[in-house]
């Protein structure tokens, strides 16, 4: 599906779901370097349990137009101006990494646009190893590999996941190498710039779920915690034996989790 933003085309996936146009709408947010299929074990069973499910990609992601958006503020008033484009709001927001802190700025900024939150992999900041900087910055296959190591738990790179045959690693990195060059630099230096998280916390009265895996090597719990303490009333959810990608890594687990989240609401 596709839709228009400023100009630009933007593409998202709604789970070949033609559903009742006034059931609340979710909106999936990816984080630097990734598309809206990351989302798709946890979209697609939305998607068929009474919500309109919007899985989008970022400008200069996937089959969405770019160039890519280079902070995180301006992620957030694009998804603002989505929201406002596809007639979803206030919509429950789920964000992944990146797309966390573009919904942390979202709600802090746009609370009109927002009706929950969901946070995985999130903190308050994220500053980014300057290896992998410089590996993005030269479009290095470095970069992908750096990502992929750091972002799954041990489990997951000897196999073992919920749909049989599909390799975690290899898909991970293949994701992250096809995405167009230039844009994971700019992805990443956005979360790695981004201040605002904890003003942005404090600000926010919206329902707010936040998603840890208990082996999270990008975004540890320990580096959630001052994320978690700002907010008024966060729920907290711990998934045990996964890391920074937990949706792909306990589909299940997460899936139930953003259900739960938005049964609540």
């Amino acid at each position: 599906m596709e839709t228009t933003v400023a100009g630009r085309k933007v593409r998202f996936g709604n789970s070949a779901m033609d559903v009742d146009r006034d059931a609340p709408a979710v909106l999936f947010l990816h984080g630097a370097g990734m598309d809206h299929t990351v989302w798709q074990l946890q979209s697609r069973y939305i998607a068929h349990h009474g919500y309109r499910s919007i899985a989008a990609n970022f400008p200069g992601h996937d089959k969405s137009e770019g160039p890519p958006l280079s902070s995180i503020e301006e992620m957030a008033a694009w998804a603002a101006d989505l929201i406002a484009a596809l007639d979803i709001a206030p919509a429950h927001v789920v964000g992944h990494s990146m797309g966390s802190l573009v919904a942390l700025e979202l709600a802090a900024s746009n609370p009109a646009s927002v009706r929950s939150l969901v946070l995985l992999g999130a903190a308050a900041a994220m500053p980014v190893n300057q290896a992998l900087l410089d590996a993005a910055a030269a479009d290095q296959h470095l970069a992908g590999e750096m990502m992929t190591n750091w972002s799954h738990h041990a489990s997951a790179q000897i196999g073992g996941h919920d749909v049989p045959g599909y390799w975690q690693m290899a898909s991970s990195s293949h994701l992250i190498d096809r995405c167009p060059t230039g844009t994971l630099a700019v992805d990443l230096n956005a979360c790695n710039a981004y201040q605002g998280g904890i003003e942005a916390a404090a600000k926010i009265d919206a329902p707010v779920t936040v998603i840890i895996g208990d082996n999270d090597k990008m975004t540890s719990p320990r580096a959630s915690k001052p994320l978690v303490d700002e907010l008024s009333t966060p729920s907290v959810v711990v998934i045990e034996d996964a890391g920074h990608m937990a949706m792909i890594e306990a589909s299940k687990a997460v899936r139930d989790a953003v259900m739960a989240a938005l049964a609540s609401t």
